[in-house]
């Protein structure tokens, strides 16, 4: 979609957005969850924010759930993987966020990481208890926030596990007086009722802004369509365009394209 169509519309999201963003950079940290069905835009307009704010001085980290994965933290670990291994961070870079206690449950987690890091660290003894790899994240979100801000992004919490969710329940109660920003998507109508009975909780708490996305109203989808052609196009087609799709921009998409062959 994002090769495809202009970003249009969600201005007040973005602007929502922004709003956090600016509430993070001035130490009240915070999370924001956006919310819709399928193909209503939740990561393009995560991508639009980013795209946006990318030249600010700020760290970006991105992880997406991936259904019924088995891995540890799986979008946590993601996010440090890429991070710190696939951008080949120096060596004083590593032990400067990635303190040497710390250090081994990453290298538990990623084994690649072991090539990276500069000191050698011993294995780390069986069983492990959940919670020292949750105090390792939070330490290296912590050290890396303290450099510059942090925003953290999420896409497809629907699909998180235990683990994962228990350990968003820790960061995010944790960060509301840190310059962290964390972002996630959520499928509507996915049943997971640990994640809901959190997102339930962050709602009682005030720890969370939810932003519902709904599909495009019709001059939106009209708006959407002529940008695309870079025209306007005959209204008997928008019309029918928005019956059919009911102003789905995934729906809106792949109909054009099936036009277009």
């Amino acid at each position: 979609m994002q090769d495809f169509t202009p970003f249009a519309g969600r201005q007040k999201e973005l602007r929502w957005l922004n709003q956090h963003l600016e509430k993070a950079l001035d130490y009240s940290g915070g999370f924001a969850l956006i919310k819709g069905e399928i193909g209503v835009g939740k990561t393009r307009l995560l991508n639009q924010f980013i795209d946006n704010i990318e030249e600010r001085n700020l760290h970006i980290l991105h992880g997406r759930v991936i259904k019924d994965e088995a891995r540890p933290f799986s979008p946590f670990t993601q996010m440090i993987e890429y991070y710190l291994c696939n951008l080949e961070r120096n060596h004083s870079w590593l032990v400067k966020f990635l303190e040497p206690e710390t250090a081994p449950y990453f290298i538990h987690l990623i084994p690649e990481l072991k090539n990276h890091y500069p000191l050698d660290m011993p294995n780390l003894a069986h069983p492990v208890d959940n919670l020292s790899f949750v105090y390792s994240f939070q330490r290296f979100f912590e050290n890396l926030s303290k450099s510059k801000p942090l925003v953290l992004i999420l896409d497809d919490i629907q699909w998180m596990s235990g683990e994962s969710i228990g350990l968003l329940k820790y960061l995010v109660k944790r960060i509301i007086d840190q310059p962290v920003l964390f972002l996630a998507t959520v499928r509507s109508h996915e049943d997971n009722l640990e994640l809901q009975q959190i997102i339930d909780e962050f709602n009682t708490e005030r720890l969370i802004f939810n932003i519902d996305l709904t599909n495009f109203s019709q001059s939106e989808t009209e708006n959407l369509v002529n940008q695309i052609f870079e025209t306007n196009l005959p209204n008997h087609f928008l019309h029918w365009l928005f019956t059919i799709t009911k102003g789905n921009p995934l729906f809106i998409e792949e109909i054009i394209k099936t036009l277009i062959r």
